[in-house]
């Protein structure tokens, strides 16, 4: 068998050879594993192109039906980085490379492979345009990682958020939304009870906002103040704050360490955030205001979780 070096612009040498039966498996797990670098290793630069593009729009089409239509693509996975129809699509796809393979091998066609550099750039792709979207993409999802949002949101919650995760500071909040926000590299779920100028107090968890009461009535149920198992139960309230806004909160005792504070004035470009569970949060009364540069997005709804009545509802 003999090998011919071509030249191809724009692409670099590429080598014509017929494939062997392990260039015919290298195309399948190529695809499978990397896609597009599958049709790359059979000379299908093109159609590697149009595989990239075809990713990028199905990946785009999800996250708007998830954030449309929850829970979307997380009724097939809890990460939404290992989606069944992905899997799919990238079986189809390495067959598809197979095939080529084979049907070169079976007509003795030589295929037209580019050198490693150009292997190279398309299994990276993927990954940058991956990274792209998660950062600047306006709409993202989060996990919650604690109870500390209890009982409005729970430890597992996936929430949709408005907001890039690259952008912190381009979302501007409204008094009673639950946001993202960051404090150094770690980011923080809570809600936002007063802005810039108002007077925040708290008097037997009892909240306060520039003289006014938020109304507080008790659900007449009660909750652990964590989910570790041990921990003692808080009482459910319903909060409503004196712009209208309503939400359950979790209290254990009327004097807890964090149930009295203030007054407290917040100052310009800033939010006093809290958590929804109130014994059991660090927010706004133990690391000060959040600084409108560091709020990354505004909750929207949740997209899953354990609670399927919760699903799609804005907390």
């Amino acid at each position: 068998m003999t090998e011919a070096v071509l030249s191809s612009p724009g692409v670099a040498e590429v080598v014509a050879k017929r494939p062997s039966r392990r260039g015919v498996a290298g195309a399948f797990v190529l695809n499978l594993l990397l896609p597009p670098v599958g049709y790359v290793f059979v000379g299908r630069v093109r159609l590697a192109l149009a595989f990239l593009v075809l990713l990028i729009v199905a990946a785009l089409v999800a996250i708007g039906w998830t954030f449309e239509s929850p829970p979307g693509i997380y009724r097939w996975a809890d990460d939404a980085s290992n989606v069944g129809p992905i899997w799919i699509l990238n079986v189809l796809a390495a067959f598809h490379a197979g095939w080529i393979a084979w049907r070169a091998r079976a007509t003795g066609a030589a295929v037209k492979r580019p050198k490693f550099l150009v292997h190279l750039l398309f299994a990276m792709t993927p990954l940058l345009i991956g990274l792209g979207l998660r950062a600047y993409l306006p709409l993202s999802a989060y996990t919650i990682p604690s109870a500390s949002m209890k009982p409005s949101l729970t430890q597992g919650d996936v929430l949709g958020v408005y907001g890039a995760r690259g952008l912190c500071g381009s979302i501007r909040p409204a008094v009673g939304d639950v946001i993202i926000h960051r404090t150094g590299r770690v980011r923080y779920v809570k809600r936002i009870v007063a802005g810039a100028g108002q007077v925040v107090v708290l008097r037997a968890g009892v909240l306060t906002v520039d003289g006014h009461v938020a109304v507080r009535r008790a659900e007449g149920r009660s909750l652990p103040i964590a989910d570790d198992g041990y921990s003692s139960s808080g009482q459910v309230y319903r909060e409503t704050l004196p712009g209208g806004r309503s939400y359950e909160t979790l209290d254990l005792a009327p004097n807890g360490e964090l149930d009295n504070f203030g007054p407290f004035s917040v100052p310009a470009g800033a939010w006093f955030a809290l958590g929804d569970n109130r014994d059991n949060s660090l927010d706004s009364r133990t690391n000060g205001p959040v600084a409108q540069k560091d709020i990354c997005g505004v909750v929207t709804k949740v997209l899953k979780s354990t609670v399927a009545a919760r699903v799609g509802m804005k907390p």
